[in-house]
């Protein structure tokens, strides 16, 4: 989110911003057309926050729905508010009435202040459209009686004001989240070559498996992802690995109905699932950064994943064998300690794909993943000789620049001898999941 002032803002402040205001609409006024000038309408000595951010953005975006021809000529964040001035061609009498439906008719309509300049800088008026005047959004009596006899509190004010810009952000945060994870999974499945792996070239070393089955395989577990997502929201923390459990157990039900018992994403349904509670968790916080995701997710299940192996004493899973032999904790493990995986090729992968491509990045995340990592699927079908082998040749393509002819061999090679990498997989989607909702390159693009 870009940066803005904070603070304190007096009643000479409002009166400087204003004599600014005018001014600048007077250097945007055009020959031909209408100016449109979006503030806010927040009550109190406090006009900025990221909440008001959140909303001053809804308005940008449904003034650019509303209004598909009009340029943005000049945008300002400063403590005394956010004002956005958009230059269109339309008669400025029918401009004014659709602004007039979007704050009228819109969730958050209330809070915006859209004013319609004509060309010699006269305002556009409610009543020149013989429109009512706007109600106050708490008692629904004309907003001006209100406001002249002060019959609410800024507190008051306040407090339903966060109250629907929150209620809007929940919802479009969800849904947002939500989708990229399944995107996430579909573009994790289409990266190609990936060893061992589904994806474009082959099914890898899963003969029940194929890119068509994969890709519905995601879009089953999307009311999963939005059901995580609400839960890092409204959950206490100590309700909110609980709660994750139990809807990833339908989740893997539902997956399983959609592919026909085939097990395609239950590594994803953990490791996806927890990292979009942590976003939402996140974003709820506006620190919805990689590591702030990754830490809060760690924060989160620590505790029970700590309590599930100190108690182990039976091995009733693949999983559990190699930690009672080995130490080796698997994905819960390397969620618990907040994805150290992940942030140790962060760096690479976010260059890469700005640089290059997210699908070429994605490759080389593949192949740095698999030659770090202790990956329990490649574990469980090759034993140490096979992790070992695959490791050393994913170091060697590492270190040879990712030649693409040599990991279509080691895709070949792995093939052969029955391995494949699902922890890498999953992972992969995670870093893809991450890039899309909280990497600092796609900041604007994240916003719900």
């Amino acid at each position: 989110m870009r940066r803005f002032a904070m603070g304190d803002v007096s009643v000479a402040d409002m009166a400087a911003a204003r004599e600014a205001r005018a001014m600048r609409q007077q250097r945007l006024l055009m020959q031909r057309g209408a100016l449109v000038c979006l503030t806010m309408n927040i009550p109190g000595p406090h006009k900025t926050s990221p909440l008001i951010a959140v909303a001053f953005e809804e308005g940008k975006r449904l003034i650019a729905q509303t209004l598909p021809g009009a340029a943005l000529a000049h945008e300002l964040r400063d403590k005394t508010g956010f004002e956005a001035y958009y230059q269109a061609a339309d008669d400025p009498l029918t401009v004014k009435r659709a602004l007039c439906t979007v704050e009228d008719t819109t969730p958050l309509g209330r809070l915006f202040d859209i004013d319609v300049l004509t060309p010699a800088g006269d305002k556009v008026s409610r009543e020149a459209l013989g429109l009512p005047p706007r109600q106050c959004f708490l008692c629904g009596n004309p907003a001006f009686v209100c406001a002249r006899s002060r019959a609410h509190s800024v507190q008051a004010m306040t407090a339903e004001i966060d109250r629907r810009i929150l209620a809007l952000y929940r919802e479009r945060t969800i849904a947002h989240l939500s989708r990229a994870a399944v995107e996430a999974l579909e573009q994790e499945a289409r990266t190609t070559p990936k060893p061992g792996l589904v994806d474009a070239r082959n099914c890898g070393s899963h003969p029940d498996m194929s890119l068509p089955l994969l890709l519905r395989s995601a879009h089953a577990l999307a009311g999963y992802f939005a059901q995580c997502a609400a839960l890092g929201f409204d959950c206490a923390e100590e309700e909110l690995f609980p709660a994750l459990q139990t809807a990833g157990m339908q989740a893997e039900a539902d997956m399983l109905a959609a592919t026909g018992g085939v097990n395609t994403h239950k590594g994803a349904v953990f490791s996806l699932g927890v990292l979009c509670a942590a976003a939402a968790q996140c974003a709820a916080r506006f620190e919805n950064t990689p590591q702030a995701v990754c830490r809060a997710a760690g924060e989160r299940i620590r505790p029970a994943v700590e309590a599930h192996f100190a108690g182990l004493t039976a091995a009733h899973s693949f999983g559990e064998r190699l930690y009672l032999q080995a130490g080796i904790r698997g994905i819960r493990g390397e969620a618990a300690e907040g994805f150290p995986s992940i942030m140790a090729v962060w760096p690479d992968f976010v260059r890469e794909a700005t640089q290059l491509s997210q699908q070429e990045a994605g490759v080389r995340a593949v192949i740095r993943l698999l030659s770090r990592m202790q990956d329990t699927t490649l574990l469980k079908r090759g034993g140490q000789a096979g992790q070992a082998f695959a490791q050393a040749q994913a170091r060697r393509i590492e270190a040879a620049g990712f030649p693409e002819a040599e990991i279509e061999a080691l895709d070949e090679a792995m093939i052969a001898r029955n391995l494949t990498c699902g922890g890498c997989a999953d992972l992969l989607a995670c870093l893809y999941f991450l890039y899309a909702t909280a990497s600092s390159e796609q900041w604007q693009e994240n916003l719900p």
